[in-house]
């Protein structure tokens, strides 16, 4: 079993308060204390609001971002932690950053 982060819970496995989003990633923490989804359908991200009372996510209206035409998901996690920081990454971020990271050098 991996490390849990002390201070973040481990957003994956929480259920979100929204069909529409029920094939949503989670990205990581923003500095600001949000979780952060990825919906691969959309191709878009937001922010969510945590009740650990029982595991859920509410998505946070008006925060979701579309990616660009031709951004990756390692450039749209690098976007929005420009904004405000990452207090933490999930394994799927990680994956899309190394990802970039090789495709780039490769180039």
């Amino acid at each position: 079993m991996g490390r849990r982060d002390p201070v973040t819970p481990e957003y994956v496995t929480w259920n979100i308060d929204h069909d529409e989003y029920n094939r949503a990633e989670y990205v990581g923490v923003m500095g600001e204390g949000h979780p952060v989804f990825y919906d691969p359908e959309k191709r878009s991200t937001f922010r969510g609001r945590a009740h650990p009372e029982d595991e859920r996510i509410t998505p946070v209206e008006g925060s979701e971002e579309s990616l660009g035409v031709e951004e990756t998901v390692g450039e749209a996690i690098e976007r929005l932690g420009e904004k405000t920081g990452w207090e933490s990454l999930s394994e799927f971020a990680r994956e899309h950053l190394e990802s970039d990271d090789r495709k780039n050098e490769s180039n």
